[in-house]
């Protein structure tokens, strides 16, 4: 008995380590405009990293600190990333620009069934001494 234990003990990391978070895999948004884009998200420990190819990536923690964002092409340098954990399915995200003010939040929420992932946008801006803000949801499909 004592062995079976130990056995089950042993073997909880690994189990824990295997198993696959709902946000993991690839992603397909198709947007108002006819054009879509596709992006990979992959859990790490206490993270995320989020891959869109030559559209940018970032790796980063849900621990509230900012992290560098790669830009891809074409893209700001300077941007960085910010997580927070919301529950087990959804997870905020903000965004902000090189001089350090939020350009966006987003909310990610992956469905029950895990096949549909909502992105919920809130975008703030300035032009000139205007400032805009509008919200943004799309729906993205697990390929």
């Amino acid at each position: 008995m004592k062995k079976w234990v130990f056995m089950v003990l042993l073997l909880l990391p690994v189990l824990a380590w295997a198993t696959e978070s709902p946000f993991d895999g690839t992603w397909k948004v198709d947007r108002d405009n006819g054009t879509s884009i596709a992006f990979t998200l992959k859990s790490l420990s206490n993270g995320m990293a989020y891959s869109a190819g030559t559209h940018g990536s970032w790796n980063a923690k849900f621990d509230g600190k900012d992290y560098p964002i790669n830009p891809g092409v074409g893209g700001i340098s300077g941007m960085t990333v910010s997580l927070k954990k919301v529950n087990d399915r959804s997870y905020s995200e903000t965004i902000k620009n090189p001089r350090g003010e939020v350009r966006s939040v987003l909310t990610r929420t992956v469905s029950a069934d895990g096949k549909t992932l909502t992105l919920k946008t809130n975008m703030s801006w300035k032009n000139g001494d205007a400032e805009d803000s509008r919200t943004i949801t799309n729906i993205a499909i697990k390929q």
